[in-house]
């Protein structure tokens, strides 16, 4: 994200395919709002390392994003996609879509609040 026309789900799918949870959370600010279906929602970046360790560990191999829009407005930018979620084998075991905001922190857009649903 070190420009304006960076889409960070680039770097998210591939920190998640590695399991790099660590570097995929660093994607977010500090007191980000994460909203996962069936949850509550929460805050900080320990919680989407945690959220998202535990969609690869419960089978979620890989995420195939689409980045429908993205936005930057200023201090701000918007990200609307849709995804796949995939087995090892590449078979689709599910399909969603998100809304992303971010926001502008030294110079870099990063991940602030964070809604998905499954389809």
């Amino acid at each position: 994200m070190s420009d304006e026309k960076s889409i960070p789900s680039v770097k998210f799918a591939k920190f998640y395919e590695s399991s790099d949870m660590k570097s995929l959370s660093e994607l977010y600010t500090e007191d980000c709002k994460m909203m996962a279906p069936g949850m509550e929602s929460t805050i900080g970046r320990k919680a989407v390392e945690e959220l998202f360790a535990g969609m690869k560990t419960n089978g979620i191999a890989k995420l195939d994003v689409k980045t429908e829009e993205f936005v930057v407005n200023g201090e701000y930018a918007y990200e609307v996609a849709n995804f796949k979620q995939l087995k090892e084998d590449g078979t689709c075991i599910g399909t969603g879509k998100y809304l992303t905001v971010l926001k502008k922190v030294d110079g870099l857009y990063y991940y602030h609040a964070d809604i998905f649903n499954l389809n």
